[in-house]
């Protein structure tokens, strides 16, 4: 496959076109392979497609950084004092058993 200017300019990439005809399931074997396809369109990036598991690690990254984010806002800007798990337990009347099968809802939303 001859490569255009743009796609050496993006590497992964596929012009747009290629999803005509009987090119897209060696495309989407591609995709499987490599994770990632640039979608051109006259030369310019409009899409972008990712394997489901380059996807759901994205999601798995930016939910992890999310919480960093709060932790450090609350280590920046919450109380100085800290309170062990084992204490915290202890003060609300809880043991270790009491959390085995409680759902957990996070809001992870950072203060305003």
């Amino acid at each position: 496959m001859s490569h255009t200017p743009a796609e050496k300019t993006y590497p992964r990439s596929i012009d747009i076109s290629c999803f005509n005809g009987r090119k897209a399931s060696r495309i989407f074997e591609e995709i499987r392979t490599e994770g990632t396809k640039i979608v051109l369109q006259q030369s310019k990036p409009v899409g972008v497609i990712l394997a489901p598991e380059v996807y759901l690690a994205l999601l798995e990254q930016l939910e992890e950084l999310n919480l960093l984010v709060v932790a450090n806002e609350r280590l920046t800007h919450g109380s100085p004092e800290t309170v062990s798990f084992p204490e915290a337990l202890y003060r609300l009347g809880l043991t270790q058993d009491n959390l085995v099968n409680v759902p957990v809802d996070l809001d992870l939303r950072p203060e305003k």
